[in-house]
């Protein structure tokens, strides 16, 4: 039976485009011109997936999103919104307001939005709200923005800190969206993904499954769970499936590193919120800064309830000294930066060529030394947080 979309939109032209091409797809569709249209429509047809603009002619998109929430008959059908406000601001208000995933409208939205509709139509049941407790500690890399280093962060962070933990076991998950970097910064250039056994819904995210899609590395201390390396095995990553992954990553592993780049939705929140551990990457630059804000402030949000003594910002100059300076950083987020990774792109980018951990490479430079004394500050905040 086919999937119903309700497409939320003042805009005739958008509609009908919208419509036109959701059929071609095989979806069915129903159309609502305003927020109270949509509001009875969607109690009364119960549409599988609701696309919603932000700027109704009677009622703010984001009201609309949160009515749909409360309301029983609504609370749990996937919704979209498709808007031309390209601020993160507003990307994270609509996922505040409940929203399954956020789009700009432009050239490349068409795409998207197949792509998130196949994944979210795809989902049977709504995620579990915590991931079953296991042994294995969850440390999450967090960005706003993406291009500041928080991937090289990651791997040679975990890479130092498995030095320290010897003989406890770390592994990094690469779940960056919608295509992971991890295996081509340490080196390895192919290998099968985990994303892989996740498009088959009748494997089990069991330990025999997950042994199958591990790596060893033979120069870092840490193994590997590639991230997607097509677009194709994006469109399959959903949150009913990551919180089994990591459950069971947990009962195999004393601590799972999971890069989620700038990834911050119904995907990552799960792992995010049962985090004992969310670095957040903060480069020099005034935009990040703005925008750092924004997802620490959601973050924290009394919806969302991840306690601030759970961060640990790493203040990464990758794009050299102009910017805000730490002490405006630390007062504008009200969080303590646990270091400063000095201004070193040919030691970072020679490492990431090589494949190899900076540390190996470049045992006494100044970026080493640093990492090292975070992997420290790491293995004792994770002593200290439950």
């Amino acid at each position: 039976m086919s999937k119903t979309i309700l497409i939320v939109d003042d805009d005739a032209i958008t509609c009908t485009w919208l419509s036109s091409q959701l059929r071609q797809s095989g979806y069915q569709t129903l159309i609502a011109a305003d927020g109270h249209e949509a509001l009875q429509m969607a109690r009364a047809q119960s549409p599988d997936l609701i696309l919603l603009d932000l700027m109704l002619p009677d009622i703010d998109g984001l009201d609309v999103c949160r009515e749909l929430r409360r309301d029983p008959i609504t609370a749990t059908t996937n919704i979209i919104i498709l808007s031309a406000r390209s601020n993160v601001k507003d990307a994270v208000a609509g996922l505040r307001a409940g929203a399954d995933d956020y789009i700009v409208k432009g050239p490349q939205a068409a795409t998207q939005l197949q792509d998130k509709i196949e994944a979210l139509l795809g989902r049977a049941v709504e995620p579990a709200d915590s991931l079953q407790r296991g042994a294995g500690r969850i440390v999450s890399f967090l960005a706003a923005k993406g291009g500041i280093g928080t991937t090289s962060i990651c791997v040679n962070l975990a890479h130092a800190f498995g030095e320290i933990v010897e003989p406890q076991t770390v592994v990094v998950a690469d779940m960056v969206l919608p295509l992971g970097s991890v295996g081509r910064t340490v080196g390895l250039r192919k290998g099968d993904s985990i994303l892989q056994a996740m498009t088959d819904r009748q494997t089990p995210l069991d330990e025999a499954t997950v042994t199958r899609y591990l790596h060893s590395l033979d120069q870092w201390a840490f193994a590997l769970l590639l991230g997607p390396s097509t677009l194709r095995e994006a469109q399959a990553v959903e949150a009913t499936q990551m919180v089994p992954l990591f459950s069971t990553l947990r009962t195999m592993f004393d601590f799972i590193f999971v890069d989620f780049g700038r990834s911050l939705s119904r995907i990552s929140l799960p792992i995010l919120r049962d985090s004992q551990c969310i670095v957040l990457t903060m480069a020099s630059d005034a935009v990040t800064l703005d925008l750092t804000s924004t997802y620490l402030d959601y973050l924290t949000s009394p919806e969302i309830g991840i306690l601030g003594e759970r961060f640990l910002l790493v203040f990464n100059r990758a794009v050299g000294r102009a910017g805000p300076d730490l002490p405006e950083v630390e007062a504008r987020l009200g969080l303590r930066a646990a270091g400063t990774v000095p201004y070193s792109e040919d030691c970072f980018t020679d490492a990431t060529n090589q494949g190899r951990p900076l540390t190996a490479l470049f045992p006494y430079h100044v970026s080493g030394i640093v990492l090292g004394e975070l992997a420290r500050k790491l293995q004792k905040q994770l002593e200290i947080v439950p």
